[in-house]
This record gives C-alpha cells, sequence and structure tokens, in this order.
C-alpha cells in the first residue's frame, strides 16, 4: 500500500476494461471507471483544495558537474 492505504484499493472491475485516453500527442491507457477512483482517492477532484489544505513539492535542480 502506498500513502493512501485503504484508499488506493479498488475492485478488480474498475481495471477490466480499460480504455485509451490522449494525453498530449501519445495515447495512454487507464482505468475506465477513472472517476469512481479519483472520487475515492480525493473526494470531490474536480474541485481545487482551499488555499490552507494545498501542499507544494520542493524541487531543486543541481547540475553536478558544477564546481
Amino acid at each position: 500500500m502506498g500513502a493512501y492505504k485503504f484508499k488506493e484499493m479498488f475492485p478488480k472491475k474498475y481495471y477490466e476494461n480499460p480504455i485509451e485516453y490522449d494525453f498530449e500527442d501519445i495515447k495512454l491507457v487507464g482505468a475506465s471507471e477513472y472517476d469512481k477512483i479519483l472520487t475515492q482517492m480525493y473526494g470531490d477532484y474536480m474541485k481545487p483544495p482551499k488555499q490552507s489544505e494545498r501542499f507544494s513539492h520542493s524541487i531543486k535542480a543541481t547540475d553536478d558537474n558544477e564546481e
């Protein structure tokens, strides 16, 4: 299990009939029941969270060749 534990467990039927999705210039295969999966994981995933509930990931790019 990942960070969300049981929220990440879904019925097998959600994945039984995968469908293709367009993403930029490629096609990806994913679960046909994406709405049920996203709702279980995040609740109302189409509504942005309040500013106080948002998390950010700090990433710093480095160049190993710099001296």
